[in-house]
Parts: C-alpha cells; sequence; structure tokens
C-alpha cells in the first residue's frame, strides 16, 4: 500500500510539474487581445531587440460549434540577424528558447527532432528551409495557420510557406497569411510536418548595395554604390531613431546602369544615434535592402565668439561653432543705435574661425555687434563691444 501510495504522489507531483512548465511557457505567449479576434498584442520576449525582422507564427482553432477562429495560445517564432547562428547550426543563441511540454496541440519550429518556441537564426539564404510541427491536434476541430511576417526583412531573400500536403507554396509578405486545414488523426501527413517556410532569392536584378555615413558639418552625409543595376525602378533612404522603425526621408531614381553613386544629405538628423538603410524597388515590385549603417551625432553645442574683446586695433576675430551654413551680416552699431559698420560672411557650415577687419574711423567706446541670419533676417548673436585705440 505505501509502495502504491508513494508512486500515485509522484505521478501526481509530476504531472504538477509539466502543467506548471506549460503555464510558464505560456506566459511568455502574446495573448490575444480579446478571444474572438485575430489581432494580437505582442510582447518583446526575453529582452530580444530584433523584434522588426521576424516571423510570428499562430496557431488558431475552430470547433464544431464556432463561427469563427480563435487563438487558442499556441504560437511560435523565428528571428533573424546577423549575429545569430546559421539555419544548419544547433540551437545555440541566446534569445533560443525550447519548447515546454503541453496535454494540447503544440506548435513549434522542428530542429533535430527538438521543439523551439523561439529559434534565432543568421540572415537566411536561399537554400534554408524552418520546418514547422504540429502535435497533438484535436479531433473534429478545424484549424488555421497564420503567419505574420509584417516585420521580415532579411535583405534580398522572400520567405514562402510550403505545404507538403497540397504542395502549395505561398509568399510570406506584409500581409498576415492564414492558413486553413483540417488534420486527418489517421494521416500524419495532413498535421505533422507539413508546414515549412523555405527561402527563394528575389527578383530585384540588382548585385550589391554598399552603404556609408558621414558626420559633416552638423548634418548626416549619406553615400551609396551600387553594382549590377537593372530594371531597378528607385532607391528609398529610411531613417530611424531606434534601429526597428524606419521612415522614408528621400526616394531617388535609379540609373540602372552597371556601377551607380548615390548621395543625399540629412539636415534634420537628431541628437544621438541615428540608423540608415537603402531599399531598391525593381520595376516589378521586388524589394531588397541594403545593409544598416549607424551613426551617432553627439550633443553639440551651437555658439558663436569674438575677440580680443576689448578690441586693439583693427582686427576682430570671429569663431562660429556647429552653425549651419550659410549667409550672415555682421552688424556694429553705437550707443545711439547708429549702425557704424556692416559686412557680409559667407559660412560654409560646422566650425570656423573668421578674421573681420573694422573701420578705422571707429573711435574707442561702447559698440553692440549683431549677427543676422540671411535666411530669416533674424539676429542669431549679439554682444557688446569695446574698442580701444
Amino acid at each position: 500500500m505505501k509502495r502504491n501510495f508513494t508512486l500515485v504522489l509522484f505521478i501526481l507531483i509530476a504531472i504538477m510539474q509539466l502543467a506548471n512548465a506549460k503555464t510558464i511557457l505560456n506566459k511568455c505567449a502574446p495573448k490575444p487581445i480579446n478571444k474572438k479576434s485575430n489581432s494580437f498584442s505582442r510582447k518583446r520576449l526575453m529582452g530580444n531587440p530584433y523584434q522588426d525582422n521576424k516571423i510570428y507564427f499562430y496557431l488558431l482553432s475552430k470547433a464544431t460549434t464556432d463561427t469563427a477562429y480563435t487563438y487558442n495560445g499556441v504560437w511560435c517564432e523565428s528571428v533573424f540577424d546577423s549575429t545569430f547562428l546559421s539555419t544548419s547550426d544547433n540551437p545555440g543563441n541566446q534569445q533560443d528558447l525550447n519548447i515546454g511540454f503541453g496535454f494540447g496541440e503544440d506548435l513549434s519550429v522542428l530542429i533535430n527532432n527538438s521543439n523551439w518556441q523561439i529559434r534565432c537564426w543568421n540572415l537566411p539564404t536561399p537554400k534554408d528551409t524552418i520546418n514547422l510541427d504540429l502535435v497533438r491536434p484535436q479531433l473534429l476541430t478545424d484549424y488555421q495557420l497564420q503567419i505574420d511576417a509584417s516585420g521580415y526583412t532579411a535583405h534580398g531573400v522572400t520567405a514562402y510557406l510550403y505545404d507538403n500536403y497540397t504542395k502549395k507554396l505561398t509568399k510570406l509578405d506584409s500581409l498576415t497569411t492564414n492558413i486553413n486545414f483540417t488534420p486527418n488523426i489517421d494521416s500524419a501527413a495532413t498535421f505533422q510536418n507539413r508546414f515549412s517556410v523555405v527561402f527563394k532569392s528575389n527578383s530585384l536584378p540588382i548585385k550589391n548595395i554598399s552603404l556609408n555615413t558621414l558626420l559633416k558639418n552638423n548634418a548626416v552625409q549619406i553615400n551609396w554604390n551600387t553594382s549590377g543595376e537593372s530594371n531597378v525602378a528607385n532607391f528609398s533612404l529610411e531613417k530611424s531613431v531606434d534601429g526597428t522603425h524606419y521612415n522614408t526621408i528621400n526616394t531617388i531614381a535609379a540609373k540602372n546602369i552597371s556601377t551607380a553613386t548615390y548621395s543625399y544629405t540629412d539636415n534634420s538628423a537628431t541628437t544621438g544615434t541615428v540608423y540608415y538603410r537603402i531599399k531598391a524597388t525593381s520595376n516589378t515590385g521586388a524589394t531588397t535592402y541594403s545593409s544598416v549603417s549607424a551613426i551617432n551625432k553627439a550633443v553639440t553645442t551651437n555658439s558663436f565668439g569674438v575677440y580680443p574683446n576689448p578690441v586693439r586695433g583693427n582686427v576682430l576675430s570671429l569663431k562660429l561653432t556647429n552653425i549651419v551654413s550659410g549667409s550672415y551680416t555682421i552688424s556694429i552699431y553705437s550707443t545711439l543705435g547708429q549702425k557704424v559698420s556692416s559686412q557680409q560672411l559667407q559660412h560654409n557650415g560646422g566650425t570656423a574661425s573668421y578674421n573681420l577687419s573694422l573701420n578705422n574711423n571707429l573711435a574707442s567706446g561702447l559698440y553692440k555687434l549683431s549677427i543676422v541670419s540671411a535666411t530669416d533676417k533674424k539676429a542669431v548673436y549679439e554682444t557688446s563691444l569695446v574698442i580701444k585705440k
């Protein structure tokens, strides 16, 4: 009796541990906004910063009494970045998460008979394949595999979902892809190892995009070179302040020659790290991206300065620090407000010093020096100036 009691207790503890493992795993899962909705609130998992270069997989189900598919908490994802291991390597990245044991159906990424809920890969090549594994489907249940590839950008390699049962290939793009299917429990081919993601080269006829950025005169100079252009419609320069969300700031028509050079100056770059990338679009709509170039625009002080002050002689030195390029008018006024001297200065931008010649007829005394921008006719600097002969 004691032995039987011990065995029962052991089984109960094991069941509780398995249930707890499932609970912990599901806490990481993106939860639906409501049970009848196909819209999800996605979390940043395990501190993974690569949220916009990934593909999500969700499993939805519809019982015979339901009118719509509902999210049942089963999901997995694949993350892509050049710092991760390749698709042929064993798991070993920091963000990888092995799937826990459950009692219902489970959806996972399958690698060497090991199941993974979060799997990080290197940027895919046209020969790579990611296999999905669905186990323990429910009887008399219609399922929907939902694939969200809206954030997938992998440098010229297009992702497709391959259905090994129907032999159908579906391109994964910015829209959510829904695949409805009903498993036949007597045939594992109708669900287990049925779906995989395969990668193919984009049809974009361009061999290479080389991007570099340079901080110049308090602005960012963006240059990119291409090789093998043919049938390319345009290049879009995209900018991000967080390395994740990008906005187009300029579009340039393609030259479609064997080698080409393009450039653009971003005068609105904010302080801190700014990220840039180039999106190439062909005449058929195919797109590919360059690598990302990051540049740090440090906090700087914009200032004007005059020296020596008091001025002895007829030469005044003017220093401009991190000032935008443009034409400036430097004027000197008497204490009565009369303009006694005026001259133009053409500044090329950034930091520079200039020597200004003063009117020999200016008597010793107190004056006001004013610098006015020719762009908006507003004073950008004013200071008292003492002249001593």
